[in-house]
This record gives structure tokens, sequence and C-alpha cells, in this order.
């Protein structure tokens, strides 16, 4: 698709799922990084914390996560699957700042 679309925002989104849900993690991150270079929103850099976390690249992790705070990210920005998880990545943000 992206071959006929061009790289659009989403086709990168659903190309960086895949490559995550197979395990190719490594080129989810090229793709996620290119994402919020291109196209940045919440969820994109929510995403790319989750890569982080996964691939322990923990400063990385953090600022992403951090990023994704400041663009806003909350549950609506999410698939539903993915929103325990936002709000347990989140947790220890909400924490520190109260």
């Amino acid at each position: 698709a992206i071959e006929r679309a061009g790289p659009l925002p989403q086709l990168r989104d659903t190309r960086a799922q895949v490559l995550s849900a197979t395990g190719d993690l490594v080129a989810a991150r090229e793709e996620r990084e290119i994402l919020v270079r291109e196209a940045p929103s919440a969820a994109s850099w929510f995403r790319l914390a989750v890569i982080y976390r996964t691939l322990n690249e923990t400063r990385r992790y953090q600022e992403a996560l951090v990023r994704a705070r400041e663009w806003g990210v909350g549950p609506s920005d999410v698939h539903r699957k993915e929103r325990p998880l936002l709000e347990a990545m989140l947790k220890p943000i909400d924490d520190k700042d109260k």
C-alpha cells in the first residue's frame, strides 16, 4: 500500500503495528521514529515509547513518554486494548506530578 499511496502516516502506523506484532521491533522502532518526525501525535509518541520500553531503551522510553504526555495523550488517542498499558505507563508520571 505504501508503494502505491506513498508513506502516509496511517500506513506507516499500520506497518509499525505489524512489525511489532511479528517481533521485528527494530524495524518497528525505525517506522515509529520516522512517524514522530514527519507526523507527530500523542498516539505516535506513546507507541514509540512502548517500543523503546520493550527494547529496554530506558532513556528513550522516558523521553518519548514525556513527549506523549506533552502532546496530551489520553485514552481516546489509543485503541481500547492499549488503554491499560497507557494508564500503567503514565501512572508514575501522574503520581510524581501530585
